[in-house]
């Protein structure tokens, strides 16, 4: 992971695969989450 816009991707890819039908407000606060905890990501 080197970036934020990957982390999104990311997330959006698990959401269609295990099809949890998020909206954009849901992948945005998971990512901004999981940066904030595990990431740590600044771009």
């Amino acid at each position: 992971m080197t970036s934020k816009a990957e982390l999104g991707y990311m997330i959006e890819s698990c959401s269609d695969y295990f099809q949890l039908d998020w909206n954009v407000q849901d992948i945005e606060d998971t990512s901004e989450y999981l940066n904030a905890e595990f990431f740590f990501l600044e771009k």
